[in-house]
């Protein structure tokens, strides 16, 4: 919690640091970290924070609108119509974030005919890397579409690596912390869990840097909010599958 707090700027919100300006994701991830850990409570400063950047112009990014969106939500703030964007999602990774936006929101997601069928005919070939098969998983089961889930399940455990973690293409190499978050994530959607739960959790436990109290995005490396969250994450449904 001290690393996090290390990073709350005095004018309010979360960066890489407490003295650069803040930014929405790096405010996202201090966030959910302490909520996930207990702490559901805001300061005044960050509150204020969010509600200016509520009330500026809309974001064009779906991901971000999500994470300024569930914010709001979280702590019970208005949120303004032009908060969520107009356009139409390009990628399987915007289509989720559309979806759990929506879903958030509670607003219909209508599929047309021919992105219901191109959703239900897609591969792990023809997605390729981790990061968009994982948002195709999720955002699948968020529709309730059928999917191969052996398939994909047999691709993404075929992408652990030796020292636990996971990488995003096959035989590719190192593992990175937000590939083994998508890994994590997405295996535990299919109610599978890594073959090698030990070794996961040690390449987890390894990127911990005890002098900042972050974790970083492999072992030896700079800790920053994001891949504290994603190891908070990790951690966690590992405790909870093994």
């Amino acid at each position: 919690m001290k690393f996090v707090k290390n990073r709350e700027n005095k004018h309010g919100g979360y960066g890489l640091v407490k003295i650069i300006p803040p930014d929405l994701e790096d405010t996202y991830y201090a966030l959910q970290i302490k909520h996930l850990l207990g702490d559901k409570i805001v300061s005044p400063k960050t509150r204020k924070y969010l509600v200016a950047l509520s009330q500026a112009n809309g974001l064009h990014s779906w991901r971000l609108a999500y994470y300024l969106v569930s914010l709001l939500k979280l702590y019970k703030l208005e949120i303004p119509g032009h908060c969520i964007p107009k356009h139409k999602p390009h990628s399987y990774s915007e289509f989720y974030y559309q979806a759990v936006l929506y879903k958030l929101m509670r607003k219909p997601l209508v599929l047309d005919a021919k992105t219901d069928s191109a959703l239900r005919r897609q591969t792990p070939q023809g997605l390729k890397y981790l990061s968009e098969i994982s948002k195709y998983i999720l955002l699948m089961k968020l529709l309730g579409l059928p999917i191969h889930a052996a398939k994909f399940r047999d691709w993404i455990l075929g992408l652990q690596c030796a020292d636990g973690g996971f990488t995003s293409i096959h035989k590719t190499a190192p593992a990175f912390m937000e590939e083994t978050y998508d890994g994590l994530l997405t295996l535990d959607a299919l109610g599978a869990k890594p073959r090698n739960l030990p070794k996961c959790r040690e390449f987890l436990e390894s990127s911990f840097v005890i002098k900042e109290g972050g974790f970083g995005r492999q072992f030896n490396t700079v800790p920053t909010l994001q891949f504290t969250y994603n190891a908070v994450v990790g951690l966690n449904i590992l405790s909870r599958v093994e």
